[in-house]
């Protein structure tokens, strides 16, 4: 299996029809889940798969799409099992059609990753999957991943300027900050010019200052950790809890 960096957050990006209903059900969710209420979070998910299993032929890409949002959330919470489960759930439902390929391709994605935490050997087979269908679809948000969980990052600056994406290509300067090196210090002034501004980029922002306070720890340089440290906390107060 080829070398896999995980990373702390993996965005998931859902594109096509009735986007609108997955993402509010999905932010419903992630809003408990905020408050530190993982059952209704959880909740929230399977009421909305009963509802829409009684309608599940003409609903398919947001039964599948919420499914994937559930395997997420039981990632989220180490229920290893019950991701993997929704998960291929989620993609049996629009496997064999000839739609939702973008979809299909978050899904992949998510099943390899969660392979990869768990030793699966097939994960290199759901990542390849998913890289050739996000290629298909411009599926950005997944190729964005895909090159940071395999190390392309060099391929990743590229894609990131290609698409003109200076979120994507901040992101992929201080993953290549890191570890210390002689080109640290410019890749993390690279990432600081370019990189998006509130209320854009908030995981983006909070990451760069976590890497920048290990790589000034691993220097010694405590004062200038304790900065950047203060900085990162004080990101998530910027985050607005909403429950609908």
């Amino acid at each position: 299996m080829k070398k896999i960096f995980l990373i702390l957050c993996v965005p998931f990006v859902v594109f096509g029809q009735t986007k609108d209903y997955t993402e509010n059900v999905w932010e419903k969710s992630e809003s408990y889940n905020l408050l530190g209420n993982r059952e209704e979070s959880i909740n929230v998910l399977l009421k909305n798969i009963d509802s829409l299993e009684v309608h599940e032929k003409k609903n398919v890409f947001n039964l599948s799409s919420i499914y994937n949002y559930l395997g997420l959330r039981y990632q989220t919470y180490g229920k290893w099992d019950k991701s993997a489960f929704a998960y291929t759930s989620a993609l049996l439902l629009v496997e064999k059609t000839n739609k939702y390929d973008s979809l299909k391709s978050n899904i992949y994605l998510n099943l390899g990753l969660l392979y990869v935490k768990t030793g699966d050997a097939s994960a290199d087979y759901y990542l390849d999957t998913a890289e050739e269908l996000a290629v298909k679809t411009n599926n950005n948000g997944v190729l964005f991943v895909l090159y940071k969980v395999r190390q392309r990052l060099d391929e990743g600056i590229r894609f990131a300027k290609q698409i003109r994406n200076n979120q994507y290509l901040a992101n992929y300067y201080y993953y290549k900050a890191m570890p210390n090196t002689l080109e640290s210090k410019l890749y993390f002034d690279s990432a600081r010019l370019v990189m998006p501004k509130f209320p854009q980029a908030k995981l983006q922002n909070f990451q760069y200052h976590l890497f920048i306070v290990d790589y000034f720890l691993r220097d010694n340089r405590i004062d200038s950790a304790l900065y950047h440290c203060e900085k990162a906390a004080e990101i998530p107060t910027i985050f607005q809890i909403k429950i609908h």
